[in-house]
Order: C-alpha cells, then structure tokens, then sequence
C-alpha cells in the first residue's frame, strides 16, 4: 500500500505541473489547454481536477496495461513488482511493458515488437519468467493490442505509422494504459467547458465490454488447453442468465477488485439471498467460490482444475462429467476487432455457458487421483449427488 501511495503522489505531483495550462473547474477561469478542441488532453490534466478518480484509477490496474520506459527505468507498480526484462535484455533494450499489474509481464523491444522466447514473460505469481509464443523467433511479433492496452488507439499495420517510431508498433496511440480518456472518450472540450454535458459517461455492460471479449464475431468464449482466456467477462455474463446486468451493477466504475474489496459494490447475497441463506457449506465457502470458479487463466494454473481469475459464467452443471463438457470446437473467426487471434485461429476451442463440478468444487476438494485443494476426496458422481438440491 505505501508503495500505492508513491506512485499516487508522483501522478498527482506531476498533474499539479499542468494545472496553470488547465481549464478551470468551478467556474474559476485559467488557460485551455494547448490542444484541438475535442482532442485528447492526457490524465494527468484529468487528475488536476478529478485526483480522487484518478486514483482509484490507477489502483484498478487498468493503466498499467501498457507502460512506457524512459531513461532505462524499471515501471513503477501499485502493489506489485516486475524487477527486470529477460536473459539477455536490460531496461534500456525495453521500450514498453505490456501488463505488470496483478498476473503477468511482457515486454516490447527497441523496435516495437514483443519479445517472443522460451523465458521471456514474467509470472507475478511465482516471480520466475516463462514462455511466451516461444516458436515466432524474436523481433517477428508485432504490437497490435493496442485497441484494449491503449487509449486512442489507431491501428495501422505494417504500413504505419508507428507509435514512437517503432516499426513493431502496428499503430498509434494518446495514452498507453486504459487511461481516463479510453472510456470516457477525449476530453479537449470538457477541460475547458467544465460541463459534464461535454464528457462521455456510459454506465452500460456494453462499454466494459469493448475489451472484455475476444471473438467479435458470435460473442464466443474462447479457450485454450481446458481453461477460459482471459478478459472474457462480458461474454460470459450474457452466457447464463445474467445478460440483463451490467457490469457496475457489482463493480465500482473507477475502483479495482484485484487488491482491494473497495471495487466490488455488490455481491451474490445481494439478489440471491434465499439461497445464501440456504447452504450446507454454512460459513466455509462463499457464493463466488463455486459459482466463479478459478476457470480462466491468464499467467499460469497451479492445477489442471485452478487457472487465476474467477469466471463470470456463475452457472453450475450438476452433472457428474469433467471439464471437457464445459469446452467444445468451432471455426475460427476474427477475433478482437477484427483482428485474427492467433490462439483461436490455430486451437479453435470455446466455454459452454456452465462450469463443472471439477472447476466449482476441486479447488477446495479433491478428485479421487489426490489432484485439487485440501479438502476431503470426492468422485464426480459423489459431488453431483451433493449439488443436486444444494440450495432447496
């Protein structure tokens, strides 16, 4: 947390530095900022008037999804460290850092591309490095993530231009980061308006859900290697009856839940009351630990029933089958935008609409093999019986 604060007070320093160049808010009156009406203007000219929400902001990790290296300095992170790029490269060989908040860290060389290798993504969880597409040779994977790690994202391709620069950047950007502008859309003209008439606000699932997909196509749920990829949770909130929600119904618009239980505003008691009241697991197990399960990984699985973020499917299969009827195979499709997802193109696997009792029960459970948390042993068929009626 002393760490989080730093960080905050650095931002917050530096917003104070633009403050004469600001419109004013309150109806005091200062110079508009130097840019074209209805342009970007850039956080830290946000943070002069909204410091609170820039904040919270930041402690959510959304900004982070993209951080630039200057000066051949290592990022600065909240609640979490990345202490060096891989074997073989220095800070001054790295020009951005792609993640670094809450799972996993990759990196962008000199000339734009992320790095690819056998040990060249850092796992937050283990602080060890690990593979990443270890079969393109380095400098062959181009940066196009941009539309969902950047605010004001413009892809360009090949062609360019290119952020910086840098011809692996296959786009350009205001921002790196999710920043305040990526959703709340430019804010050249409410800097100097001050009216909330002039700044975008969309509370709806949908405008979470610009990012929290991947197949653009059939709002699928792609898989890879019996787990749920990551950021999916817009298409699996429309999965199993909870279409009709949105996103900050549960989650607080600026605040993260990852280091904090300040981002979540509402829980599974607050609709389902009768049948949090009505458990056998009485205070040992809370509603999120079987209906959002553990089944999407972003970094790394420590079992084959565990990946490291809860899913939004909250649906149950009481049946007695494993995880293989949770996933099934398609055509692959454009994915992300438009863009072709190289996982989905080259292993088109897809969720079902449930979890099974493996991902909702064997992380505290486990099977007959031993594999699982530390709770007592349990078939899948001595589970189902279990379900069955669970909250009746």
């Amino acid at each position: 947390m002393q760490r989080g604060l730093v960080v905050g007070l650095a931002v917050l320093a530096s917003a104070l530095a633009v403050m004469a160049v600001v419109a004013g808010c309150g109806g005091h009156a200062a110079q508009a900022p130097p840019v074209p009406e209805g342009g970007f203007v850039g956080a830290l000219v946000c943070a002069t008037c909204h410091p609170n929400q820039m904040e919270d902001h930041r402690a959510s990790g959304h900004p982070y999804k993209l951080v630039k290296i200057t000066g051949g300095q290592p990022p600065l992170f909240p609640f979490s460290t990345v202490p060096s790029p891989p074997v073989g490269y220095s800070w001054n060989d790295v020009t951005y850092v792609i993640g670094g908040f809450g799972w996993k860290a990759r990196f962008v060389d000199r000339s734009g591309y992320i790095v690819t290798g056998p040990a060249v993504q850092y796992n937050l969880a283990t602080a060890a490095f690990g593979p990443y597409e270890d079969t393109l040779p380095p400098g062959t994977k181009p940066y196009d993530c941009g539309a969902c790690h950047t605010t004001g994202w413009v892809a360009t391709g090949a062609a360019g231009p290119h952020q910086d620069g840098l011809a692996g950047m296959y786009g350009t950007f205001a921002e790196p980061g999710i920043q305040c502008e990526a959703c709340h859309g430019p804010g050249g003209r409410h800097a100097r308006t001050a009216s909330v008439s002039d700044i975008r606000i969309d509370r709806t699932a949908e405008a979470c859900g610009q990012c929290h997909y991947r197949d653009a196509a059939k709002r699928r749920i792609p898989a890879k290697d019996g787990f749920i990829q990551h950021h999916e949770q817009f298409e699996e909130m429309r999965s199993a009856g909870h279409a009709a929600l949105s996103c900050l119904d549960c989650h607080h618009h600026h605040k993260g839940s990852l280091y904090s239980s300040e981002g979540i505003t509402r829980t599974c008691r607050g609709c389902h009351s009768a049948q949090a009241r009505n458990t056998a697991h009485g205070a040992m197990a809370d509603c999120e630990d079987c209906h959002m399960p553990k089944a999407t990984k972003s970094a790394l699985a420590p079992s084959i029933y565990q990946g490291d973020v809860p899913t939004h499917i909250f649906q149950i299969n009481a049946n007695p089958v494993g995880k293989a009827a949770m996933f099934y195979t398609d055509t692959p499709v454009a994915t992300h935008r438009g863009e072709l997802d190289e996982v989905t193109a080259t292993a088109p696997e897809y969720a079902r609409g449930f979890v099974t009792l493996d991902f909702a029960c064997y992380g505290c459970h486990k099977d007959e093999n031993g594999i699982g948390g530390r709770g007592s042993r349990k078939t899948l068929a001595e589970l189902s019986a279990y379900a069955r009626g669970y909250h009746d």
